[in-house]
């Protein structure tokens, strides 16, 4: 993802600074910049002082609710 990241931005840099300057191009990648923090604050948990194990079951854990309760049977009685 990274990787790809860096390639749209080499690709679209010299096009938007040709385009509209480098003060605005770089303007709108400060914005950018300011949503990405925004999302990882909003929606990515704290992973400051929690160990591996603890961090795996953090991530895996909204994951494994969904398959558990979509394996359940249904408590519609069969007809």
């Amino acid at each position: 993802m990274d990787w790809l990241a860096n390639f749209a931005l080499i690709e679209a840099f010299p096009n938007m600074q040709s385009a509209i300057g480098l003060g605005w191009v770089l303007i709108i990648f400060a914005g950018l910049c300011l949503l990405a923090i925004m999302f990882i604050t909003l929606f990515l948990p704290e992973t400051k002082g929690h160990s591996v194990e603890e961090i795996t079951r953090l991530f895996e854990r909204p994951a494994r609710q969904a398959v558990v309760a979509s394996e359940e049977p249904s408590a519609a009685p069969a007809g």
